[in-house]
């Protein structure tokens, strides 16, 4: 690797990294469930994706069904495994879409508890 290659290398990781001088801590499975159980649980009940990002316990989430007008039914945690710094959870999902049509889908998403809580939709299942 050349120095320009390694310089710059070096300050994407100060950039990714930011002030903090520490890595976020390592995260519990038992958190990360629970934070796509928020949002999951946030979905079920009707709520706007924008309503839980803005809420007093914010939590940021991508979930591209929930943004475009599905409705969540129903949801079951099948399994989780901690991934470092995020939980990777994957879960059984009743869903309808915008026409009202049921559908049952596997996903997996990524939970982070610090420093901010997120949870990402990453693929239709392990």
């Amino acid at each position: 690797m050349n120095r320009s290659c390694k310089i710059a290398v070096g300050l994407f990781s100060v950039f990714l990294l930011g002030c903090s001088t520490s890595p976020p801590p390592t995260v519990e499975a038992v958190n990360g469930v629970a934070v796509v159980e928020s949002a999951l649980n946030a979905w079920r009940n009707a709520e706007q994706v924008q309503a839980l990002r803005d809420g007093s316990n914010s939590i940021i989430v991508a979930e591209p069904r929930w943004e475009s007008g599905w409705t969540l039914e129903d949801f079951k945690v099948i399994d989780q495994v901690v991934d470092g710094y995020q939980t990777r959870c994957k879960v059984s999902l009743m869903l309808k879409d915008a026409q009202g049509k049921p559908s049952r889908e596997t996903a997996e998403y990524l939970a982070t508890c610090s420093p901010r809580k997120t949870v990402t939709r990453t693929s239709e299942g392990w």
